[in-house]
């Protein structure tokens, strides 16, 4: 098996890895009563801004105040990976930091998809399926608001 096949395989077992222990895992159980605790958490802090495309994500979060947006994504290609780890462990970031936000109980706007890219963000569309999965595990989730 080449060094670059056998990276991707890694790479999608550690994310794979990760969906099951942070996802499949039940983090606590409670009796539903109507109340959302995840939207009691998050009163007071100002909404989680996710979408396609960076710049876009950036001036749609200056519209609201306390906003929250990923921008502390660490450097991979300074630590020595190649390629196919960076994309790896960005991936790997970029869910652990959606699931956070989610858990949270803040509300996240999702400004939607750039229509002038070609090609759509794989990391995107992750924090998509991560938020329509979120739901149907956590009804109390009262999931995104486009803007």
């Amino acid at each position: 098996m080449t060094t670059s096949i056998r990276f991707r395989w890694q790479g999608v077992l550690a994310l794979w890895l990760c969906f099951a222990a942070t996802t499949l895992i039940p983090q606590a159980t409670f009796a539903y009563d109507g109340h959302s605790p995840l939207a009691a958490r998050g009163a007071g802090q100002g909404p989680v801004i996710i979408g396609e495309t960076m710049a876009r994500v950036e001036a749609a979060a200056s519209k609201y105040p306390g906003a929250k947006i990923l921008n502390d994504m660490p450097d991979f290609k300074a630590m020595g990976m190649n390629p196919d780890q960076v994309t790896s462990a960005m991936m790997q970031y970029n869910r652990k930091w959606i699931l956070e936000q989610m858990r949270s109980g803040r509300q996240i706007i999702d400004i939607g998809a750039d229509a002038n890219r070609a090609t759509p963000s794989i990391f995107y569309q992750m924090e998509q399926n991560m938020l329509k999965n979120y739901q149907k595990l956590h009804p109390e989730f009262s999931g995104t608001v486009s803007p």
